[in-house]
């Protein structure tokens, strides 16, 4: 099957912001670092085996987008969903997971639901499909209409009800 990232998503990434610092997790690191340098040659991509442990990370700063694409490598769910928040909530602004349905992790639509990742695309291959979800703190919670100032308080209301 192949690993690469879908066309489209390649480019939703590399619109995301700019990229200074990319991290790369799993088996397709190094074709997933060729697609990103041909595009932007100044990125600094960091390429590490999918069972690294990323908590270490954290010392050496925050990356601008993160792609994990070996989720079977990590062997067990618990510790895969421990590693993908980590790379969620400290180390990435933007995260990109590709996941392969079946095997020893099965991780779902509804585990990247409990995650907030979003579906993002997905390919069929001959023998197996593949679906990516990605997650961006920018695009994470639109604020609701209601949440403003104005419909706070009621200061017109201040000296007629009290409670």
């Amino acid at each position: 099957m192949n690993k690469d990232l879908p066309p489209a998503l390649l480019e939703a990434s590399l619109n995301a912001g700019p990229l200074k610092r990319v991290l790369l997790l799993g088996e397709a690191a190094h074709q997933h670092a060729d697609a990103l340098t041909a595009h932007n040659p100044t990125v600094q991509i960091t390429c590490l085996e999918a069972t690294t442990d990323i908590a270490t990370l954290s010392l050496a700063g925050r990356f601008d987008l993160g792609i994990m694409s070996d989720l079977q490598a990590w062997g067990e769910k618990r510790i895969l969903e421990q590693q993908l928040a980590t790379l969620r909530d400290q180390l990435c602004r933007y995260v990109l997971i590709g996941a392969t349905p079946g095997g020893v992790v099965e991780f779902n639509r509804a585990d990247s639901l409990a995650l907030g990742l979003k579906p993002a695309a997905s390919e069929k291959g001959k023998t197996a499909a593949r679906f990516w979800y990605k997650y961006s703190i920018i695009d994470y919670k639109q604020a609701p209409d209601w949440l403003n100032a104005n419909d706070w308080a009621h200061p017109e209301r201040w000296d007629r009800e009290r409670w």
